[in-house]
């Protein structure tokens, strides 16, 4: 704590020094003695002793701008293009604003051969494109590209390595151009060595598809790696392999190769120290990108042994003996074909230990529940992606899609509880297949016709045992079993028309879609036999048309949608359990430039729809060993509005970035099994409720301050739940949840042998529901301080502090420690490091989870101490 007050009073020291800086801004245009613009000139700024303080390029009307805020009180400005003469004049920094005007003279001296060396700009920005030069954000301990991103303004990556550009998702990680990766970009940027990569580009506004250039913008954002000119047209082969104590283990190799006919990066790894190489989540194993994700909304388990680990970073809970292994290929045969091909495989063996102490109010009596418990799991997975893409001609295209995700775990739990000793058994199958053809034909210049034909296919089966039985059925039987087999398949068939005249963009939408699904469940107990079995459908038809206004400064985007959709439960004839709504859903997006670094978008949706098949099914067991539970079997619709309004400041030459972001959601009613509302707060059973209203304001803000030359960020996240929940018969509750998240951080960035990474993270809670009257306060705080040591260009030292104080203000807060040192040695291709994670032991971690009937305090195991010798080679 009294380093954490030690740092909070330099951060606001640093801001009042930055924020009583003035600011000058530099307005001006490049010509010719023709009168022509002249684009690409490079603008320079720079102190009197040839400093360089700032650099930007003229645009194709060759306008420019400058922004700085140094101290200086006199600046030169230099303009140079390639024929011309060079020209510079001196500026006093007195006024916030200067207009300029430059004629730039062609040049008519002959030079005789000499060698240039030019300091590259560390950001360029082309349009849509901005490229990050690496070189120029590296400290020398990034290890991966990962390292590489987490360094560069702009862009984020949060703790399961999911990536974000001016605040929106990143959807795709290219490499030179090709999307080797296809959804599961994290196996590029937690695998590839940073040491191949030269540039990095973050592209707004892409699309993949060639046929459509020009006729309408997307709103997708992705990433582009550029790799240094050395590592192209050979395999570059890299290998690690490490043991330490306590039976730690690390090992990993792979391998890449680009060039024009192929590209591919094959991987393999194991290891037990809390190394996610992987695009899966530790605790659910799923694979949660955009493509994948109506996938796992149609997967969903019924049935499932869980673990949390709020707060902590994952990397700290894993007890893991994690194998992954993963083949990427983009081959071309020809100009006319692609080929992509993507496999992965994974395997996991995962031991979990958590002891709980719940108290239940608001039922017929209050009780304590006390269980300690081991959780294994051990599962298995594999998934992959093909696509070929044909050129049929140099207006029409073909793709054919194949995605495929297979899953067998297997999960066991014992607990000792109140009412004796449980052992459960969890067999968990799934496999999902998707098939997918795009035809794609250029009309003419300005119009284009896309059509698309989806198949889903879909089988999970869960078999769950637990012995001995619950003592709510009949205390004398011995054991419960539930079987479950979900299957779904579904088609969905799709064309859309664009057309662009002048600024007027539009496209038309026409979408036929139908999802079946079948569950059958059983639950034995005794001589009783209770079954269950859905026979459920969904149609969907969709008739869309959006109108889009491109002006220089303003997108201004309207559509409106026309939908029947129909769910039927064919084993039953109640019209109560059929459902058939039609409806308009209007959405409005807007974006307008105010200036070359501020833009402001808002966006306006509402949609309706019908629950899934999982939604709907009654008697199902509940795998908290505790009772049996009903849903509310009917067949109602959902219906979600939102509204988002974002301001974004990005002037990446001065890595000065923040934007803020305003969210409503509010849905009329939910659909919950345990859903996760919050990591504090949690919906506990199936069934249907009043809807959920979300408010969320968040604020991010990066500035590089050169007088200390640090980064410093701030983000902040303020959000307010309404929802409900009830357990059993219990009476429905209004629960109001409120939280505040506040994260500071600091990064150095000297050119020398030592630098420094601190921050703080503060996370208040406040919940409160009606029945019982219940409010609970709950307030975390994390801070970290790491030193990054490099003596020489050989040597390189990393310790990495953490401290984490958990239930602040009350009797008995905890206080967590923890510690990583990573050192590496390099001598040419050959490197040693000295690995050790949480070298502090912590071995527990304890939470307090609240619900309207519950309060819940755990003890969780975590990673013990890991301390390894690795050696790694470098084949290039």
């Amino acid at each position: 704590m009294i380093r954490f007050a030690f740092i909070c009073p330099m951060f606001v020291l640093f801001s009042v020094k930055l924020f009583a800086q003035t600011t000058l801004n530099i307005n001006g245009e490049v010509f010719n003695e023709k009168n022509i613009a002249i684009g690409q000139a490079n603008i320079i700024l720079k102190t009197k002793t040839d400093s360089i303080i700032a650099f930007t390029t003229t645009n194709d009307k060759g306008f420019f701008q400058l922004t700085t805020s140094n101290q200086t009180k006199q600046f030169i400005l230099e303009v140079r293009s390639l024929g011309f003469e060079k020209q510079k004049i001196e500026l006093q920094n007195e006024q916030s604003k200067v207009n300029l005007h430059f004629v730039l003279k062609a040049s008519t001296i002959l030079l005789e051969p000499v060698n240039v060396i030019s300091k590259t700009a560390a950001v360029k920005i082309n349009n849509d494109t901005t490229t990050y030069k690496v070189s120029e954000f590296l400290s020398g301990g990034e290890d991966v590209v990962e390292d590489i991103l987490k360094k560069l303004p702009g862009i984020e990556v949060n703790d399961n390595g999911k990536i974000t550009y001016k605040g929106k998702e990143i959807t795709k990680v290219l490499i030179e151009g090709d999307d080797l990766f296809s959804n599961d970009y994290q196996i590029g940027t937690k695998n590839i060595k940073s040491a191949i990569i030269s540039e990095v580009q973050a592209i707004e506004n892409y699309t993949d598809n060639s046929k459509l250039a020009g006729l309408a913008k997307s709103n997708e954002s992705v990433l582009n790696l550029k790799v240094k000119n050395n590592v192209k047209n050979k395999p570059n082969l890299s290998a690690a392999i490490g043991y330490g104590v306590n039976d730690s283990y690390d090992a990993d190799i792979n391998l890449i190769g680009i060039s024009k006919t192929v590209k591919y990066f094959l991987q393999g790894s194991t290891n037990n120290i809390g190394i996610n190489p992987t695009p899966f989540d530790y605790y659910t194993f799923q694979n949660n990108t955009p493509e994948l994700q109506d996938i796992a909304d149609l997967q969903k388990k019924l049935i499932n042994l869980y673990y949390t680990l709020p707060v902590l970073k994952p990397q700290r809970g894993y007890i893991n003996n994690t194998k992954f292994a993963s083949g990427n290929i983009v081959f071309k045969p020809t100009k006319k074909v692609t080929i992509t091909g993507n496999n992965n495989f994974y395997a996991d063996k995962l031991n979990f230990t958590e002891t709980s102490n719940t108290l239940f109010s608001g039922l017929q009596d209050n009780f304590n529940f006390i269980e300690n418990q081991k959780i294994k799991k051990s599962p298995i997975l594999g998934g992959g992606y093909i696509k070929i893409l044909v050129d049929l001609s140099k207006k029409n295209n073909i793709a054919f899609h194949t995605d495929y995700n297979a899953e067998n775990t297997h999960g066991m739990s014992g607990l000792d509880a109140n009412y004796g000793t449980y052992s459960s058994v969890l067999l968990d199958k799934n496999y999902v297949i998707k098939e997918k053809i795009d035809y794609t034909s250029r009309l003419s210049s300005n119009s284009a016709l896309t059509l698309n034909l989806n198949l889903f296919k879909a089988n999970q089966v869960q078999n769950y045992t637990l012995n001995p039985g619950l003592q709510v059925i009949d205390s004398t039987l011995a054991q419960n079993e539930q079987i479950i087999k979900l299957k779904n398949k579904g088609i969905e068939l799709r064309a859309s028309y664009f057309l662009k005249q002048g600024l007027i963009s539009q496209s038309l939408d026409l979408q036929l879609a139908r999802n079946t699904s079948n569950i059958g469940s059983q639950l034995y107990y005794s001589e009783l036999d209770n079954q269950n079995a859905l026979n459920y459908t969904v149609s969907n038809l969709h008739v869309g048309y959006i109108n889009t206004l491109n002006l220089n400064k303003l997108k201004l985007s309207a559509g409106l949608t026309y939908n029947i959709k129909e769910a039927v439960d064919e084993n039953q004839i109640s019209p109560a359990l059929k459902a058939r709504i039609n409806y308009f859903a209007p959405t409005i997006n807007f974006d307008y430039t105010l200036n070359e670094y501020d833009k402001l978008a808002s966006n306006f949706s509402y949609d309706q729809s019908l629950p899934l098949a999982t939604d709907l099914l009654p008697n199902y067991l509940l795998t908290d060993n505790r009772t049996l539970s009903k849903g509310l079997y009917a067949i109602n619709p959902q219906s979600t509005k939102s509204l988002i309004l974002t301001f974004i400041h990005a002037d990446l030459f001065n890595q000065f970035i923040y934007y803020l972001t305003f969210i409503y959601v509010d849905n009329n009613m939910a659909y919950g099994n345990a859903q996760t509302i919050n990591f504090n707060y949690f919906i506990n059973d199936r069934i249907i409720v009043p809807g959920t209203k979300n408010y969320i304001l968040a604020v991010s803000f990066s500035k590089y301050l050169p007088f200390i030359s640090s980064t410093i960020k701030y983000t902040s996240n303020l959000s307010w739940f309404k929802f409900y929940n009830q357990i059993n018969s219990s009476p429905l509750k209004e629960n109001i949840a409120f939280n505040n998240g506040q994260k500071l951080e600091l990064k150095s960035g000297f050119i020398s042998w030592l630098n420094f990474e601190l921050g703080g993270k503060y996370l208040y809670n406040k919940f409160k529901t009606n029945f019982p009257a219940y409010t609970n306060n709950n307030t975390n705080i994390e801070s970290y301080f790491n030193l990054l040591i490099k003596p020489s260009d050989k040597l390189f030292i990393s310790i990495i502090n953490e401290q984490y104080f958990t239930n602040v203000g009350q009797n008995n807060p905890d206080r967590y420690f923890f510690m990583d040192l990573n050192l590496r040695f390099t001598a040419k291709r050959i490197s040693y490091k000295i690995i050790g994670n949480n070298l502090l032991n912590n071995q527990f971690y304890n939470t307090k989870m609240i619900t309207g009937n519950s309060i819940t305090y755990e003890r969780n195991g975590l990673l013990p101490a890991k301390l390894l010798l690795e050696v790694e080679y470098r084949f290039m």
